[in-house]
């Protein structure tokens, strides 16, 4: 599944109330690794005993959680389980390819599709089935510099959403509907609008800053280039002594 990339600031941790009703009781979290579902803190550690059936299975799926990713946790009131809030980790992307087309003076298409992999392994016993799905709504900014004339160098910051998701054992999204997943898109662009009008107010004359290298700084990979095009010159120039020798 492509991602979706929307100019916007990168979103605080703190929450903002943007999980839907069809989301409730269904989410799941790919970095936390298990099933997640969103129950109220009267859901946590009620002794209703007329809860739904959908209550009850609820309990049961959480009864082998004893501690790490099972573990249920709670963050400005919203009960879940999974990664716990504030942990990160990295991502390997292998070489993809990203596509744009241009459709507007200042708006592009844009298709990428990569395959990714853990930086590090997954910890033991931990990971959702095999099969499950996840969509994702990324707001980000890119920067790019060209560095030459087909070479630009990325550099992508922003926040990711999750719209939707599916277990490997279900046949149906979280959020089943082209509509319904239409207004979830909407509310999660609200919630970015609202986290960039909370940001700290500026003065209409601060410039935008540069991004600054210091004088003589490379990256490695131009250096590691310089270094293979000069073996190869050398061994070049070498090779054509011995032949202009003999």
């Amino acid at each position: 599944m492509s991602p979706r990339f929307k100019t916007a600031t990168p979103a605080s941790t703190k929450s903002s109330g943007i999980h839907s009703e069809s989301d409730r009781g269904q989410s799941q979290d790919e970095e936390g690794e298990e099933e997640v579902f969103q129950l109220s803190e009267g859901d946590f550690g009620s002794h209703n005993t007329t809860s739904g059936p959908n209550e009850e299975r609820q309990r049961q799926l959480y009864t082998a959680g004893r501690g790490g990713y099972n573990a249920l946790k709670t963050f400005d009131g919203q009960v879940y389980s999974g990664m716990a809030v504030g942990s990160s980790h990295s991502w390997k992307y292998d070489q993809g390819v990203w596509n744009e087309t241009k459709v507007e003076p200042d708006l592009w298409k844009v298709d990428y599709q990569a395959t990714k992999r853990r930086a590090r392994k997954a910890p033991k016993g931990s990971g959702v089935p095999v099969g499950a799905q996840y969509h994702w709504y990324i707001v980000a900014h890119q920067y790019v510099e060209k560095t030459d004339e087909n070479t630009y160098e990325t550099h992508l910051v922003g926040s990711k959403y999750k719209l939707s998701h599916k277990s490997a054992s279900e046949t149906s999204w979280s959020i089943p509907t082209v509509k319904g997943q239409r207004e979830r898109e909407i509310s999660l662009l609200e919630d970015a609008k609202r986290r960039i009008q909370g940001l700290p107010p500026v003065l209409a004359s601060e410039k935008v800053k540069e991004r600054k290298k210091e004088k003589g700084q490379q990256t490695l990979d131009k250096l590691f280039a310089k270094r293979k095009g000069g073996n190869e010159d050398h061994h070049i120039n070498k090779m054509a002594k011995m032949t202009h020798d003999k």
